[in-house]
C-alpha cells in the first residue's frame, strides 16, 4: 500500500518536517530517509508544495511545484459512517465520491456517525469568540494540527453536528495552509 507526504517549503526550508516524521512512523511503523532536493532554483524563492509518495520499502515518487491557496468559500454537508482516512493513503478514492456531492458548493464537510470529521483535504478549526476547536475524531491527524494542539493554539473536542450552531465560522487548514492565512467559511456558507 502507497501513502504520501505532503510538505510546506518555504524559501527552501522544510515546515513541521518533525511532524511528518512522526506520522510517517505512525503510517508504516519506522521512519524512512527522504532527502528534500527542489532542483528548480525558482523553486528556492517562496511557497512550494513538496509531495512524495512512499511505502514501508521507501520513496517510490517525489513532485514540487508553486503553490497558491485554492480559495473556498463553501461546504456541503456529506455524511457517510464508514469512511477511513485515518492514514495518508495515496488512494483517494473513497473521498473523491464524496466529493462528487458537493452540488455547487467548493468542497464538502464530512459527518461520520453524526459528528464533525474533516474536508476533502483540511482538517477544519470550528471558531467562536471563546475558543478555537477541532474535532478529536478527524479522520486524518494533519501535521499542521498537531502543531497547533502542541502549541495549545486549538482545543479538541467531540462535535456533533447539530453543535455547529455554537460556532461562528470554520477555519481550515493543512500542511499548506496556515490559520493566518485565513481560509475561513462563514456558518452560514455550510450547506445541508
Amino acid at each position: 500500500m502507497n501513502f504520501i507526504e505532503t510538505l510546506k517549503i518555504i524559501d527552501g526550508k522544510p515546515i513541521n518536517l518533525a511532524y511528518h516524521h512522526e506520522r510517517i512512523i505512525r503510517t508504516i511503523g519506522h521512519d524512512i530517509d527522504f532527502n528534500i532536493e527542489i532542483k528548480d532554483s525558482n523553486l528556492l524563492i517562496g511557497k512550494v508544495k513538496y509531495r512524495f509518495v512512499y511505502n514501508a520499502k521507501g520513496i517510490i515518487d517525489v513532485s514540487y511545484k508553486r503553490y497558491n491557496i485554492v480559495p473556498i468559500s463553501s461546504l456541503k454537508i456529506v455524511e457517510s459512517n464508514n469512511i477511513d482516512y485515518h492514514k495518508k493513503y495515496e488512494n483517494r478514492d473513497s473521498l473523491n465520491k464524496l466529493l462528487e456531492l458537493k452540488d455547487n458548493c467548493d468542497d464538502i464537510l464530512i459527518i461520520k456517525n453524526g459528528l464533525l470529521t474533516d474536508t476533502s483535504y483540511c482538517n477544519i478549526i470550528l471558531k467562536n469568540k471563546e475558543e478555537l476547536i477541532t474535532p478529536s475524531n478527524c479522520l486524518l491527524k494533519g501535521t499542521k494540527r498537531a502543531y497547533l494542539l502542541d502549541k495549545r493554539i486549538i482545543k479538541e473536542k467531540v462535535i456533533s453536528l447539530d453543535e455547529i450552531a455554537n460556532y461562528d465560522s470554520i477555519i481550515l487548514i493543512n500542511a499548506m495552509i496556515d490559520i493566518e492565512d485565513n481560509l475561513i467559511i462563514p456558518r452560514r456558507n455550510i450547506i445541508d
